[in-house]
């Protein structure tokens, strides 16, 4: 259910999220991917992290800072 009211979004969300295995295709989805990852309950896998590592410095860092669990297997460079 999503309401609008001026300039603003109200979001009312349905069924709780579950893991997922997930793909990226560019940076801002990746980035999507991943605060619906930690929104979910269970493990999710992000196919394509390199995305992120390119359009987001310490990615992996920032994350993890503000609680969330984060692991990018294979890094580039």
């Amino acid at each position: 259910c999503i309401a609008v009211t001026g300039k603003d979004a109200w979001i009312r969300g349905g069924i709780p999220l579950r893991g997922a295995k997930m793909t990226a295709l560019e940076l801002r989805g990746a980035a999507a991917l991943v605060i619906a990852a930690l929104a979910a309950e269970g493990e999710s896998l992000i196919r394509n992290s390199h995305f992120l590592e390119r359009g987001y410095e310490e990615f992996e860092n920032v994350i993890s800072k503000l609680g969330g669990k984060i692991e990018i297997r294979g890094k580039i460079g």
